[in-house]
């Protein structure tokens, strides 16, 4: 529960931390079903990607988080909801750098715009990516601009509806000859499931605790 007076900018900045390569050093979240499973991924070494979690302080006072929808002309995780980010590239500087520059490349959401608050745990993803999610509060509901090529669509989902505990499911998927365990949110919209769920979950637990 907030703080008395407290807003969602100021909740985020108060609970986040900068964590450890493997999240230990925040013990809240069990991380069960968030780690690639051993021998999943192949060919070496996980690729690091930034992304941005943008939590929106809408004008009527109601939180919201901004999801994006992959196009299928994407490399990975074509048609798939996600939150906006990408590879790493050189030059980029930090993770947090490269998840503010593929914001910016892929709905034109500028960082001027972006009150960054702290850090999630990364996690690894069953197609060879380790993901490091930062969290940003935009305040009212932003005006974006999708790159055609990797973006199908942007949409926006309440907290509330979000942390309601009747729209989270645990699922299995099948994938490369495996079946995976997965969480998944459906609130009647794209169905938010694999690592952004994962990160949306640890999310919500922090808001919870």
């Amino acid at each position: 529960m907030n703080a008395p007076g407290e807003d969602i900018g100021e909740r985020l900045e108060r609970i986040l931390d900068a964590v450890d390569s493997d999240g230990s050093a925040w013990g809240g979240w069990d991380g069960r079903g968030l780690s690639t499973p051993e021998g999943a991924v192949k060919g070496g070494e996980l690729v690091p990607a930034g992304v941005l979690v943008p939590v929106i302080k809408e004008r009527d006072g109601s939180v919201s988080v901004l999801f994006t929808q992959r196009t299928m002309k994407v490399k990975d995780h074509k048609g798939q909801v996600s939150f906006p980010g990408g590879v790493e590239e050189e030059g980029d500087g930090s993770l947090l750098e490269t998840a503010l520059r593929e914001t910016m490349e892929e709905i034109g959401l500028g960082r001027e715009k972006v009150g960054v608050k702290g850090r999630l745990r990364p996690y690894d993803t069953i197609t060879g990516y380790r993901v490091h999610p930062f969290v940003g509060v935009i305040e009212g509901r932003p005006e974006v601009t999708v790159s055609d090529d990797e973006i199908e669509h942007v949409f926006f989902v309440g907290l509330d509806t979000l942390m309601d505990e009747a729209t989270f499911r645990q699922t299995r998927i099948e994938w490369d000859g495996r079946v995976h365990e997965v969480r998944a949110y459906e609130w009647g919209g794209p169905v938010i499931w694999g690592a952004t769920a994962n990160i949306l979950s640890e999310l919500i637990e922090r808001l919870r605790s």
